[in-house]
């Protein structure tokens, strides 16, 4: 095979791959398709009892129930996570798609060499 085919062929498989890559990033963040779940963890809590009774003197504390409060949802948390995750995954097959289409650009790119044709040196 010649190279100029085989850098087409990296051409429009590096092409392939960035533009896959590009879709399935815009379908995830367009809400069509759901991002792969790496993460399913809970989501960060705050203690509001903790933070009622922390100003007041040693033994006026006041007896609440313990009472947490999620920060963010637990599944928008994830979402969140999983869709950070997928982004960043998505930009290195995009770099990988690109260094394909590279090397197949410089197959295809014709190589030219222009050398100079140095006179003998004069003699005097």
């Amino acid at each position: 095979m010649s190279e100029k085919l085989i850098g087409y062929i990296f051409f429009g498989g590096g092409v392939f791959v960035m533009v896959v890559a590009l879709v399935y990033v815009l379908l995830v963040f367009t809400g069509n398709r759901k991002p792969a779940e790496v993460f399913s963890i809970k989501a960060p809590t705050i203690d509001l009892s903790s933070m009622l009774t922390a100003g007041l003197p040693d033994g006026q504390g006041l007896l609440l129930p313990k009472n947490e409060i999620e920060v963010i949802p637990t599944d928008d948390f994830n979402r969140i996570l999983n869709m950070s995750i997928t982004f960043f995954l998505m930009g290195f097959v995009m770099t990988f798609g690109f260094k394909i289409a590279s090397l197949g650009i410089m197959l295809v790119r014709p190589i030219k060499v222009s050398v100079k044709e140095s006179s003998p040196p004069k003699s005097e």
